[in-house]
This record gives structure tokens, sequence and C-alpha cells, in this order.
């Protein structure tokens, strides 16, 4: 089979997608047939938390892969459905880049401002009936 990535990285995807980026990743052997990863669930003190919202925990990401799963988290989200994005610095250009992709589908509200971390929730609109 060809794939774009290893086997373990689809998985790494697919727990991201299913619980958020709330665990560590750690490769104890990659090999070309088994793989030995460590994953540790980390859950990172947010305020306003709501239950089983998706955090995705930024600085732990590869820095290549950051943006495309931010995309890829808001595009999978149901209208009225929320993420939050946790980092060690202003997102900012990830609001422009959103809004360039998706209009103003979205809001985009602070739960906290620095100086170490901020928390942004992002939330997509509900359709608006026409």
């Amino acid at each position: 089979m060809n794939h774009n990535h290893p086997a373990p990285l689809r998985v790494y995807y697919q727990l991201i997608n299913l619980r958020g980026n709330i665990f560590s990743w750690e490769y104890l052997q990659k090999g070309h047939e088994w793989w030995d990863i460590k994953v540790t669930r980390q859950i990172p003190t947010v305020p306003t938390e709501k239950q089983d919202e998706v955090i995705l925990n930024i600085p732990e990401i590869e820095p290549q892969q950051k943006h495309a799963l931010i995309f890829k988290v808001f595009e999978s989200l149901t209208p009225g459905g929320t993420f939050i994005i946790h980092n060690n610095h202003d997102p900012k250009p990830v609001y422009h880049q959103l809004q360039a992709m998706h209009g103003d589908v979205f809001t985009w509200e602070y739960l906290q401002q620095g100086p170490q971390w901020w928390d942004i929730r992002v939330s997509r609109k509900h359709e608006e009936v026409k």
C-alpha cells in the first residue's frame, strides 16, 4: 500500500479528530514494520472549557501541521460547533486565513490573552435562514 504518511500518523490524526490534541505523542521506536509510540493524556487548563470541547494544544503539534489541522477541525464542525485553540502566542493570522477561506461564518472569542497562553474559542455560526 502506498500512503502519503506512515501508518501511525493516520492514527494520530484520527485521535486528534476524535478528542482534540489533548495528548503527547512520543516515538519510542520508528521502524519499517514496528512502531512503538507512547501516548500520554495532557489536558491544558482552559478557562470556561465546555465538556467534550476539542482543545487543539498548538505548541505540541508539528510546525508544518498547525494551520492545516486548525482548518481541518473547523471544516468538520457542524453549525453551532466549537473548538478551542490553545497557543503560546496570539494566532491572529489564523483568524484572517479562516475569514479568507470561509467568509463570515465563524466567531472568534478570546478566553485568555497572554502573557503566557492564548485561548480562543472558534464557533461555526448557524446557517442563516433565507
